[in-house]
């Protein structure tokens, strides 16, 4: 088994990754953040950044969403996904798991970092 193999098999580390993926996006759609942090968030993290799929196509949306200078929320970020994306990829288990997380609010950009150091991590593993 390769490195990275080794690294997704681990459960706390998928636990990690998701948990941090599915607080920054709850955030993103449940409350109103600055559009500093918002500028933080996308120029920071790529959708090849999210460990999980569904996450990583639900940023994309958002992003998409928040380029085309719309608000980010959870209908507006499914009609892109839908319209723009071509895809129906993202289940209704992840919507409400999003809508249950809590609001992460002083420490969103460490959150946003904490997804891209995952990343980079999954990169060179």
């Amino acid at each position: 088994m390769g490195k990275i193999e080794e690294l997704r098999s681990n459960e706390s580390y998928s636990m990690v990754c998701l948990y941090a993926e599915e607080s920054l996006l709850g955030t993103l759609f449940f409350s109103r953040e600055t559009s500093a942090d918002l500028d933080f968030i996308f120029n920071l993290l790529e959708p090849e950044d999210f460990w999980d799929e569904e996450c990583k196509i639900l940023y994309k949306g958002a992003r998409e969403c928040f380029g085309a200078g719309q608000h980010i929320t959870m209908a507006s970020v499914l009609r892109v996904i839908r319209d723009s994306l071509k895809t129906n990829t993202v289940t209704p288990e992840i919507v409400t798991r999003l809508a249950m997380v809590m609001p992460i609010q002083s420490d969103l950009k460490c959150v946003a970092q904490a997804i891209k150091e995952n990343a980079l991590a999954r990169k060179i593993a």
